[in-house]
């Protein structure tokens, strides 16, 4: 495992127990839904999914009602333990490191998901773990995943980042997406922008979704302004 791999590691062992409170937190309920149906939304017709990294909660449990079979995997064993603890249904957990070959056979799920996870590895490690999702994908499946977007006008274009705490990220756009699912042999079949407005986040859920719905639908704005991008790859 890489330096700024450890170091990743480390931050996930120390806030595990504090993770959920953070992220509505900092984040807001009304983010936490619209990513959440973003996923159950694409999700539907899948059996059995892989949440790729999925540290303690958010999207196994978002999906659960909606598939088959869920194995979630993570290297923080304290993220697992944690997640283990809430009984998510149709739920398997596993520690496993997704630097390294994944210990399941080829084609064995029909989607894996990951949210806001790919951005913190580097462009050698990325392209790896790419194609060992192509090679537990099934034909015709998906890769689902969010990371943040470079193309949007908060961000200054900074590509790479070292955050306050030490940790690495990059952003995505359509250049990146492009040639890491060609690199993969994958191709991108979906990409969207989503945010939460923060002067309205604290009103009605339903009303603000309904707003950046609109916004969504002019790709100017809806690409300067979201800070996240929805990316699907298939194979």
């Amino acid at each position: 495992m890489k330096n700024y791999q450890k170091l990743e590691l480390n931050n996930r062992e120390k806030q595990a127990n504090e993770y959920d409170q953070w992220y509505i937190k900092t984040k807001w309920i009304l983010f936490d839904k619209i990513e959440k149906l973003l996923f159950q939304k694409n999700t539907d017709n899948s059996k059995i999914i892989l949440d790729l990294w999925s540290w303690t909660w958010r999207i196994s449990e978002a999906i659960q009602h909606k598939n088959k079979n869920i194995i979630a995997i993570d290297y923080s064993p304290t993220s697992i333990e944690l997640l283990q603890r809430k009984k998510i249904i149709n739920t398997d957990w596993r520690v496993a490191d997704i630097t390294k070959p994944l210990p399941f056979q080829d084609h064995s799920f029909d989607t894996i998901v990951s949210c806001q996870v790919l951005q913190h590895f580097h462009l050698d490690d990325l392209e790896n773990i790419l194609q060992e999702i192509n090679r537990i994908l099934k034909p015709w499946w998906k890769l689902i995943f969010s990371v943040y977007n470079n193309d949007c006008i908060f961000y200054n274009g900074n590509f790479e980042e070292i955050l306050w705490n030490g940790l690495y990220t990059k952003r995505f756009n359509k250049k990146l997406a492009k040639y890491l699912a060609n690199k993969t042999w994958l191709y991108i079949d979906k990409m969207l922008y989503y945010w939460v407005n923060p002067i309205l986040h604290k009103h009605n859920w339903k009303v603000n979704r309904f707003i950046e719905l609109l916004l969504q639908h002019i790709p100017y704005i809806n690409r300067k302004l979201g800070k996240y991008v929805f990316i699907i790859l298939k194979k």
